[in-house]
């Protein structure tokens, strides 16, 4: 009897080993769907998926959760990419150079580590019914996506999400704090921006889009910039402290209002903004830890309690109603810098360290203010509208960067 179950057991725990054999392997390399169908019996797969080959629809039965990637890299053919039992993938979902894929249906996936999604030119829709709560990273570029429904973070390291030309909401209600970079660029042209409970992020950057909602926001380690946006208005009632900040080449903003914020730890820059007029939207503004650089056609420009800023000024308008507030702060120490200038009527103004050399009938050496032209002279290309949109960030940064010597 006690041999009867000795080899009983012995046979379970040889089925159950090679079951979980089939189950984990570093990876699984997909050629035909009869090699998804060998991983319908596991509940969990150990190991990266990857699908290989030339499939027209691909389906996942069965399997509940990936420890590992999920990748399908450069399959022409693939329309449809199922997984219908699945809940969680630790690593990737990667999604790279499928031109005809047009639907992902996950409809039970809540977490991941990560969504990459490059180069789709045909995909349309990404059914996560359950909701994703949970990726650490996420990357969606050149997507037929009009709305990211479905993913309903809470937290994430990066959020880029660019060259969606049809994408005209990004929506996510419980979203708090992303630690390292929010890139939201070159969508839809009026794209809505809507993160209603976004408390902090490292770095933020809005390239042209509509309205941008983050009516919590109280900090921002880096760089916060709205660049090249339709927007009319930009609102931060609850925002303290960013690193730099910058409003350049939004056309029809005409009322920027931060009520709250008292500390800009690096530069702060307002340049191209041509309806924007008046300039009083940050009465607790002290301390500029860098430069100070606003050009446009502005008739009013106030900074109560401006009391320290380390670097230079360039405060330039084209308005005859201007007048500048700041030359006693020129003089008195709050002024930090080598630089400064601080004047109106002139006929064209300049940005960054060369706005020095500008007399007041608007001769002089310096380069003019055309950061709206290097924005728009930029190529269709979605690589290269990701390029110029950080070669426009980079060189504001570095023009304020010299001004602030």
């Amino acid at each position: 009897m006690f041999k009867k179950v000795l080899v009983a057991s012995l046979m379970a725990f040889a089925l159950a080993q090679a079951a979980d054999d089939s189950c984990s392997n570093s990876t699984f390399t997909i050629n035909s769907q009869s090699d998804l169908d060998a991983l319908a019996s596991c509940d969990t797969v150990t190991g990266n998926i990857v699908i290989t080959t030339q499939l027209a629809t691909a389906t996942l039965n069965g399997v509940q959760e990936i420890n590992g990637d999920l990748q399908i890299l450069q399959d022409i053919a693939l329309t449809v990419l199922s997984a219908p039992s699945l809940e969680s993938i630790s690593g990737t979902l990667k999604l790279v150079n499928l031109t005809l894929l047009n639907t992902v249906a996950m409809p039970a996936l809540t977490s991941l580590g990560g969504i990459d999604f490059q180069t789709l030119p045909a995909l349309q829709q990404v059914q996560f019914n359950s909701g994703v709560t949970s990726a650490d990273d996420v990357l969606i570029t050149d997507t037929q996506l009009n709305s990211l429904d479905g993913i309903t973070l809470t937290t994430a390291n990066t959020i880029d999400i660019n060259n969606n030309i049809y994408l005209r909401n990004i929506s996510m209600p419980q979203l708090t704090s992303v630690s390292d970079n929010i890139n939201i660029a070159y969508n839809y042209a009026s794209l809505y921006v809507n993160f209603p409970a976004l408390l902090t992020a490292g770095n933020a950057t809005f390239f042209s889009t509509g309205d941008v909602n983050t009516p919590k926001l109280n900090n921002v380690t880096g760089g916060l910039g709205y660049i090249n946006g339709s927007m009319t208005s930009i609102t931060a009632r609850n925002l303290t402290s960013v690193g730099s900040l910058t409003f350049n080449d939004n056309t029809q903003l005409s009322n920027i209002s931060m009520p709250n914020l008292a500390t800009i730890n690096g530069a702060f820059l307002i340049a191209n903004n041509t309806d924007l007029l008046v300039i009083d939207g940050f009465p607790k503004v002290s301390e500029v830890a860098g430069a100070i650089d606003f050009t446009g056609d502005f008739t009013n420009l106030s900074l109560p309690s401006l009391s320290d800023v380390k670097g230079g000024m360039n405060v330039q308008s084209t308005s005859d109603e201007f007048e500048c507030p700041f030359e006693e702060d020129s003089t008195n120490g709050v002024i930090k810098g080598d630089n400064y200038v601080c004047k109106g009527a002139l006929k064209t103004v300049t940005t960054g360290l060369n706005g020095t050399n500008q007399t007041a009938d608007g001769s002089g050496d310096g380069t003019s203010t055309s950061s709206g032209s290097s924005s728009s002279s930029t190529s269709t290309s979605g690589a290269s509208k990701v390029a110029s949109a950080m070669g426009v960030a980079a060189l504001i940064a570095g023009a304020v960067a010299q001004f602030a010597l």
